[in-house]
């Protein structure tokens, strides 16, 4: 009876869809959606409420479902400008810092697709998916975390608390800012060309895996 039982749980397994999270889009998506969805919190009295009935407990099914759909929407929206404004900047030199022995990253380079065919055997998916874990998640957050920190300044300069502040400590935020956006840049422009150079390595290999 014992092995009737372990083999319908074994067939059950077999016939159901694994269920997993991929972390890395966890963090590209979400904590960039979170950021901005804060700013945006700052002047619309909508979501500041939703957030605030989530954090409080207040219709906890209701208003916690409410703000996960709100973050993955605002991080969906901000990967799309991402992708159009500054994965598109990728491909132009930064003058003074283009160099290509030293500083490859400052150089401009165009995306490149993986060739599926180049990754049919196992060893080099695998090899694919690391440099995508390690390099293409990674410039997809800094990327993200870019906008999102440019929405949560300009939202709090215009809330209330931001116009009330004293012009010493606006123009600190704005600078902090600044700071955060050069080296949120800098660094999704170097993953980004870690992630283009593996891909391009992967398309130029030739018939099957050894």
């Amino acid at each position: 009876m014992q092995s009737v039982s372990c083999f319908n749980e074994t067939k059950w397994r077999g016939a159901m869809p694994e269920l997993s999270v991929d972390f890395g889009l966890f963090i590209a998506y979400l904590i960039p959606g979170f950021i901005a969805s804060l700013g945006i919190s700052f002047v619309l009295a909508p979501v500041a409420n939703l957030l605030s009935a989530s954090a409080r407990g207040e219709d906890l099914a209701g208003s916690i479902f409410g703000s996960v759909c709100l973050i993955v929407v605002v991080g969906m929206t901000i990967s799309i400008w991402r992708a159009g404004l500054i994965d598109s900047s990728f491909t132009v030199d930064i003058p003074v810092f283009c160099d290509v022995r030293q500083d490859p990253q400052a150089c401009g380079i165009h995306r490149a697709d993986p060739v599926y065919s180049s990754l049919a055997s196992k060893d080099r998916l695998e090899a694919y998916l690391v440099a995508e874990k390690n390099d293409k998640r990674p410039y997809q957050f800094y990327g993200n975390t870019l906008i999102a920190v440019v929405i949560f300044t300009a939202g709090w300069l215009l809330s209330d608390h931001g116009r009330q502040v004293s012009m010493r400590n606006r123009i600190a935020a704005l600078a902090l800012a600044l700071l955060l956006v050069v080296t949120l840049y800098s660094a999704a422009r170097l993953s980004h060309y870690r992630y283009t150079v593996s891909v391009l390595q992967f398309n130029a290999l030739k018939g099957p895996a050894p």
